[in-house]
């Protein structure tokens, strides 16, 4: 017996925040870490305005464009792009050691680490990892960083978790820009993916600074532009306030409250596609034998029961019958179930809602008197003793031909 479950990766509805604002789908972990770390303190937060191309953390960045044409022109995907940065997997599987092997840390490329990890920024990596990493330097950790392909961040000592981290963004980011250098016609691919006249713009001017700055070595231009590039979203309607691009949006209490995610209709209607994996489990399920009798129960207990069974046919007349004389048991009647009017809730965006409403309760009716027949009580006993003599013998019968 098997049970197969679908682990739903995303969906595509966004999670509101208030009446006008919602985070970018791909985001709810963040937001859930968001009120635990803050405990409830927090009335306003930053986050990306919007989210037309990509998802999560990567919601309209000039970077998840960059991946789609990479991974149009030649297949290579996030995660071998991912890997290479880190030197390969297994110098990644050491660098991830450092950080308890979270399975989020795949996500830091594009985590936000500036203003100095501002607790308002829903994207920082403190919220993608679940906790501030430490500043003070760790043994063995700059060993690690210093196979990565770009490891600006270095001194003569050890570097901090922190540092490593940020290794691993300028990494990726370099990376990143050395395989986009390599397709051609690159300006024709941007355009082709058919976006808005401003946003191709905006993602064409990072794109190009970046190969820029790549192709003179200038290291400081270079760490800008990939920062540009993994946390800097396209935000129509935003000015450049130093905050690149995120919205202060109002936290309303009942996302504060105890710390619990957000109800049902918080959710923006919208066709939901699932995602996900099937995971076979399988259940270990006893033959029905095992329920009857324990491990360790004599084969002969349906023998040594038959002389009972004599007794007790002897005692009760052997007729079948019983002594005791027909019950009359009240049966109700069968009540169908009334409808239930919810008060002007709607479930047609996917979400189950239940509401308060006028619930029709039927007239009382007198129950019916009916006669039921009390069963034999010898009948029944006979019926559980041949019972186990028969599941008995063919136990036996399999342990044989086994």
């Amino acid at each position: 017996m098997a049970v197969v479950l679908t682990v739903c990766d995303s969906a595509t509805a966004q999670l509101r925040i208030n009446n006008s604002n919602s985070i970018p789908r791909g985001q709810e972990s963040e937001l859930l870490e968001f009120q635990r770390q803050n405990n409830q303190k927090m009335r306003q937060m930053r986050v990306m305005p919007s989210c037309s191309l990509g998802s999560g953390l990567g919601c309209n960045k000039t970077g998840t464009v960059i991946e789609q044409i990479i991974n149009q022109s030649n297949g290579t995907n996030y995660q071998d792009m991912l890997m290479q940065s880190a030197g390969g997997e297994d110098n990644y599987r050491k660098f991830a050691a450092f950080y308890d092997n979270h399975p989020r840390l795949k996500n830091i490329p594009y985590a936000s680490f500036w203003r100095n990890e501002d607790p308002s920024i829903l994207d920082g990596h403190q919220y993608v990892l679940g906790r501030t990493v430490s500043s003070n330097p760790v043994s063995g950790l700059k060993a690690v960083t210093s196979n990565f392909p770009w490891s600006p961040i270095s001194r003569s000592g050890e570097i901090s978790p922190r540092e490593g981290l940020l290794n691993f963004k300028y990494s990726y980011g370099r990376i990143l820009l050395e395989e986009v250098a390599r397709i051609p016609n690159l300006e024709q691919q941007v355009r082709s993916l058919d976006l808005p006249q401003d946003m191709t713009q905006f993602y064409l001017s990072n794109l190009s600074r970046g190969l820029r700055a790549l192709n003179t070595g200038n290291k400081r231009d270079l760490r800008e532009s990939i920062l540009t590039i993994l946390s800097y979203p396209y935000s129509p309607g935003t000015t450049n306030d130093g905050w690149y691009g995120r919205k202060l949006v109002d936290v309303p209490e009942t996302i504060q409250s105890e710390g619990q995610p957000l109800i049902g209709d918080s959710f923006e209607s919208g066709n939901l596609e699932l995602g996900g994996e099937d995971i076979s489990i399988a259940v270990d399920n006893p033959n029905f034998e095992e329920y009857l009798l324990p491990s360790g129960v004599s084969s002969y207990l349906p023998y040594a029961g038959i002389p009972l069974l004599i007794l007790l046919m002897f005692l009760l007349g052997g007729n079948g019958g019983s002594s005791q004389p027909a019950r009359f048991v009240e049966v109700p009647p069968e009540m169908t179930p009334s409808d239930v009017t919810p008060g002007n809730n709607d479930s047609s965006n996917g979400v189950d809602v239940i509401g308060t409403g006028n619930i029709d309760v039927p007239a009382t009716q007198q129950p019916q008197v009916k006669t039921v027949a009390e069963p034999s009580t010898l009948t029944a006993l006979f019926m559980l003793m041949l019972t186990a003599y028969i599941l008995n013998y063919k136990k036996r019968s399999m342990q044989v031909n086994n």
